[in-house]
């Protein structure tokens, strides 16, 4: 579940899926000059560090 204080502040929000093999998503946090890496997931550190 995700806090409705934190989910009120997304711009866009995907629910969880239903098929548990699917690989969770990467997630970013772009607020910042520096992107930060939150979650390493479907696209690797290693391949996000030729694009940030």
């Amino acid at each position: 579940d995700i806090d409705p204080a934190i989910a009120g502040q997304m711009a866009y929000l995907v629910g969880p899926q239903q098929d548990s093999t699917v690989i969770p998503s990467t997630i970013l946090d772009c607020t910042h000059a520096k992107i930060k890496i939150i979650r390493e997931g479907a696209i690797s550190k290693e391949l996000l560090k030729t694009f940030i």
